[in-house]
């Protein structure tokens, strides 16, 4: 498909012969009328697309007339199977009033958001160069008309792809004045820069439009655990003798046993139901469905007779219908937020049915060129591509081990009755259920019968060291990253395995957590998996050590390291050498050696399964103890380096303070020892995805290798989920944190049509807010621009409700009991400071606050000495901004026994603060 703006040559006065633009093979399509001499709205415009015959496209009727925007033009590519492609070129002149002509804009894309195209690309001249489309903000202020177009993507969610320059002339700075807009994030593949045509000053882009035809669904029979007999499963499973059926020595034995008791109780209790696929319409219950039916046979007998009796009855029908489907919508709507903080697979559901979004995968291109296109074949090529990550490990060259010193061993584990009832418990019920097809409901809502069993079955297991059949085995899910869905390397597989097994696996992990921590094994360095730690104290002790070098003048270097496929990379063997250099012996040793030996895998898509292929290496991704294992497995790596590291899971970075050449030397002799801790151990670094970033005025920006590869300089990078620049001012997180949130507001303005006081709070604390305060007690906006750019994303949602919508926003706020974020930032860090305090995050308090060093007759007993900050960055760090507001607060705040209660007397005291805006 070639799209062209403008076709018509500014000099052109003889009318145009279309036979000058025709191109064999393709249909030609065009906005205006070639015989007039004067084109488009200025006299001089046109739009122009060719699209390959084969494709069978058409000119889409819109009705966009009502828009007042004229220089458009849309395809529509009917794709069948309830699936639907729709092609637009779009033409906004510069010399046009600005404000007007984007509004306009802006209302054409809107319109064209709503049909029901379940693939949307729109691309054009758009003529709005005050845009930043990487960090996607305008650069013009917020009552620029960028602005509007910024927002109504948002409001429609609608994703911009183009984000490098298109238009370049001599002296003038290159800018980004050509967009493609999609309905969704992986429609278009990545895009090709090209030059321009002729003599034009405007790139050409070059890309691929992933999408596919949705195949027909049919009914399908399900398990209704809805409408399961619990009371009668709990009385049969209370009279049966597990002592004498599981009284026998082979566990695959005792699970088959123990198994099909529990299959026949769920064939006897658990009744099936035709689960009916209605994907745009999840609300309507059969009583609508007869309706709908009704309607559209008034309407047929209309459409025969014309009689006025018979439009009478199909307009009765038809009012019928839409009232009772506006009922059905608004309280499945209240149903579903109600809910959506236990379910929140149910508003992902919904809102892509009301988006008409399909993102499923679609043909594989294999590395021969050929495609895979039915389910099998892309099962199969997945499969293959997850196989061929697996290491083959050298045995012959594994290093050597030293035990660590350590007072006790973990050998034997006695699994009681109890512990797998919590865990039965905590289960969630609204996963899916692993390869045996026991699911999470049943063993939650059986916890009681079935936690004597169980601990049977798992000291068995744990005794002989060996473990059933079904739970070696997973089910992979193929989950997209980014790029193209073309490519088999662009998903990442997800494990669903046994339930069952990964209740075990849960009281295992317990157990070796528990064991690394008491003989304090786990490295200082890493903060992924570890009690007390998490992503934010890891970002915490970064950020404080990073501004007290910048505050002594020094330069930093921090290098962002990359593993390649690291949980799949994992050999076995040398992870069974390190497991048993701290302490894991006997029974407990051999059953975590079976677990990772002898599994099997194979890939599921919609329905269809690949061939099971044996794991060679590596941790399943989706295990409960696959993580901790790997904890362990990278637990040494800081040993082998004299620089700082910082580790959460496979995420690490190295750094240092390099005021002087020796610490730019001692860098570099890390990386070259990490090179090699990284072959002996099998894990090799994706050196294509490491990166530098250098800090510090007084920063020579040394070049780094890893290997024989030079290191890409960056000077952001997403660290944990927080974009770190090298000026350490978080303008840019701050804004992709602002347009994550006002997309997310989008998607619930465009999904939900009852949004009333009791369902917006619910929904914007749930889906909206997390993204506007994840990590903010690390960048946390420190300037009035950035504090107002968040704030305006809850003032919007505020508006959403119809009966607040002129109220002022404090009043909305307090109707709608949310407080105002600069409040909630406010809570967070004084929640966080308390946490630390308190040993609850288990971080040094002494690298973050020092007690005042004399007693004070006025505040509490635990306020702490305010420091001092030169720098910009020092002053704004966690442990400097935090202090006055800390020891502002009174005693029977700070002094509270738990979190809880500490927020709760936080609320209390500043309660006369948390509407003021």
């Amino acid at each position: 498909m070639i799209v062209l703006c403008e076709v018509i040559p500014k000099a052109q006065t003889a009318p145009l012969q279309l036979c000058t633009l025709s191109m064999e093979g393709y249909e030609m399509f065009l906005n205006f009328d070639p015989d007039q001499r004067n084109l488009g709205a200025s006299g001089r415009r046109g739009i122009l697309i060719f699209v390959k015959k084969s494709l069978n496209m058409s000119i889409c009727e819109m009705s966009f007339e009502q828009t007042g925007f004229h220089e458009y033009l849309f395809l529509d590519c009917d794709k069948g199977s309830r699936d639907g492609l729709i092609v637009g070129c779009v033409y906004r002149s510069p010399s046009s009033d600005p404000k007007d002509s984007t509004d306009k804009l802006c209302k054409l894309l809107t319109l064209a958001s709503r049909k029901e195209a379940k693939h949307l690309v729109i691309m054009g001249d758009i003529n709005i160069k005050e845009v930043d489309w990487e960090a996607k903000c305008t650069t013009a202020g917020n009552n620029h008309h960028s602005q509007l177009l910024l927002d109504c993507l948002d409001d429609n969610f609608m994703f911009q792809h183009v984000t490098r320059p298109t238009r370049y002339r001599v002296n003038q700075t290159p800018s980004t004045l050509d967009l493609v807009i999609t309905n969704e994030e992986d429609t278009v593949g990545e895009i090709q820069y090209d030059p321009g045509l002729g003599k034009g000053d405007h790139c050409c882009l070059s890309f691929n439009i992933c999408c596919q035809a949705q195949a027909p669904t049919h009914d399908t029979l399900r398990r209704n655990y809805n409408k399961a007999s619990y009371t009668k499963a709990r009385q049969d499973l209370q009279v049966i003798d597990w002592d004498g059926e599981l009284n026998c020595t082979d566990v695959s034995e005792a699970w088959s046993n123990f198994s099909g008791i529990l299959n026949n109780i769920i064939d006897e209790c658990v009744p099936q139901s035709r689960s009916k696929q209605r994907p745009d319409k999840l609300y309507m219950n059969s009583q609508a469905m007869k309706a709908k039916k009704k309607k559209r046979k008034a309407w047929g007998r209309w459409k025969q007779t014309k009689a006025h009796a018979d439009f009478i009855r199909y307009a009765i029908e038809r009012n019928s219908l839409r009232s009772l489907t506006r009922d059905l919508r608004s309280k499945f709507e209240h149903r579903l937020v109600k809910d959506i903080k236990n379910n929140p697979k149910s508003f992902w559901k919904y809102t892509k049915s009301r988006l008409h979004v399909r993102q499923k995968v679609g043909a594989l291109v294999r590395s021969d060129g050929s495609t895979a296109q039915t389910d099998q074949e892309k099962a199969e090529e997945l499969n293959n591509f997850f196989a061929s990550v697996f290491t083959s490990e050298y045995l012959s060259t594994i290093p050597r081990v030293d035990a660590r010193q350590s007072e006790t061993t973990l050998g034997s584990l006695e699994v009681t009755e109890e512990a797998v009832r919590k865990k039965l418990e905590a289960l969630n019920p609204n996963k899916s259920a692993g390869p045996d097809n026991i699911h999470p409901r049943i063993l939650r809502e059986l916890a009681g019968e079935l936690a004597y069993p169980l601990a049977i079955l798992f000291n068995k297991s744990l005794k002989s060291a060996k473990l059933p059949e079904e739970w070696q085995v997973a089910h992979i899910t193929p989950i997209h990253k980014k790029g193209a869905r073309t490519q088999a390397g662009n998903y990442r597989p997800v494990s669903l395995t046994s339930v069952v097994g990964k209740t075990m696996e849960a009281i295992i992990r317990d157990a070796l957590v528990g064991h690394m921590s008491a003989g304090n094994h786990f490295t200082d360095a890493q903060h992924g998996f570890v009690p007390g730690r998490s992503c934010m104290t890891q970002l915490l002790v970064v950020l404080e050590e990073w501004t007290q070098l910048l505050e002594k003048g020094e330069a930093i270097d921090a290098i962002y390291l990359d593993f390649r496929k690291a949980f799949d990379a994992v050999p076995h063997q040398r992870l069974l050498c390190k497991l048993g250099s701290y302490g894991v012996k006997g029974d407990l040793y051999n059953w975590v050696k079976d677990f990772l030996a002898s599994r099997k895998q194979r890939v599921v898509l919609n329905g269809t399964s690949s061939s099971w292929t044996p794991v060679r290496s590596g941790i399943p991704q989706g295990s409960v103890l696959g993580p901790v294992l790997f904890v362990v497995y990278i637990n040494d790596l800081p040993e082998a380096v004299s620089s700082t590291v910082r580790i959460f899971a496979d995420d690490s970075k190295l750094y240092q303070g390099v005021k002087d050449n020796e610490g730019r030397v001692n860098l570099q002799k890390d990386l070259e020892a990490l090179r090699d801790w990284s072959a002996s151990w099998q894990l090799p670094f994706n050196v294509g995805k490491c990166k530098v970033l250098h800090m510090g005025n007084n920063n020579n920006r040394q070049i780094y290798t890893l290997g024989d590869q030079v290191l890409e300089e960056t000077t952001a990078e997403k660290d944990l989920g927080v974009t770190v620049d090298n000026h350490l001012k978080f303008h840019t997180h701050t804004a992709q944190a602002k347009n994550k949130g006002s997309q997310m507001l989008g998607l619930i303005k465009k999904s939900f049509a009852n949004l009333d006081e009791q369902t917006l709070p619910i929904l914007f604390k749930t889906m909206v807010r997390p993204h506007l305060e994840y990590g903010n007690v690390i960048w946390g906006p420190h300037y009035k621009a950035g504090k107002q750019e968040l704030e305006k994303v809850q003032r919007r949602a505020t508006k959403m409700v119809p009966s607040l919508r002129e109220l002022p926003y404090s009043t909305r706020l307090q109707r709608l009991k949310l407080p105002t974020l600069e409040y909630r930032r406010l809570r967070g860090d004084m929640i966080q400071v308390f946490k630390i305090m308190n040993g609850i995050d288990r971080i040094p308090v002494q690298s973050f606050f020092a007690p005042v060093e004399q007693s004070v007759t006025r505040g509490h007993s635990l306020k702490l000495q305010v420091p001092l900050a030169k720098t910009r960055a020092r002053s704004q760090v966690f442990s400097v901004r935090t202090v006055s507001s800390w020891n502002a607060l009174p005693e029977s705040v700070v002094s509270a026994d738990s979190v809880n209660q500490f927020k709760s007397r936080l609320d209390k005291h500043w309660d006369c603060q948390k509407y003021v805006t």
